[in-house]
């Protein structure tokens, strides 16, 4: 009995690691501390779970008369302050970013194939928000 309860909790224990994915490494860029990825449904779910700790959630997609919008990645994001100062600009890895802004208002800028697409934010302390960007695919 008892080696079948060690066999069974190191099974447990083992495929509760397997289970976890990385999330990609965070970066910083003039204070403001973000993270771009979300390719392959592991890092996906890993991101938007850890997204409730941060401020930020963006999503971007390109709805090609799909059903569901198909996630993008190799968007320019450039993101500016009240006052216009410009704090981030990055190509995004994946189709999601977290970034950790402070209380305060923001334009966030986003270009995918050339197009862009503006967005105002109003961050509150302790207030996630999710802004999901799509643009419009080719005509079938």
């Amino acid at each position: 009995m008892r080696i079948h309860c060690r066999i069974i909790f190191l099974v447990l224990y083992f495929a509760s690691f397997a289970c976890l994915a990385q999330l990609p490494d965070a970066r910083s860029m003039n204070g403001i501390r973000f993270i771009t990825g979300g390719i392959g449904s592991d890092v996906s779910k890993a991101m938007q779970a850890e997204a409730k700790q941060w401020p930020l959630l963006i999503e971007f997609s390109q709805a090609d008369g799909q059903a569901k919008p198909a996630w993008v990645s190799g968007v320019k994001i450039s993101i500016s302050d009240a006052k216009n100062a410009p704090l981030l600009d990055t190509i995004c890895d994946g189709p999601l970013m977290l970034v950790k802004l402070p209380p305060g208002s923001y334009s966030i800028s986003a270009s995918y194939n050339g197009v862009a697409q503006t967005r105002t934010l109003v961050s509150a302390k302790d207030v996630p928000q999710r802004i999901v960007i799509t643009w419009k695919g080719a005509a079938s």
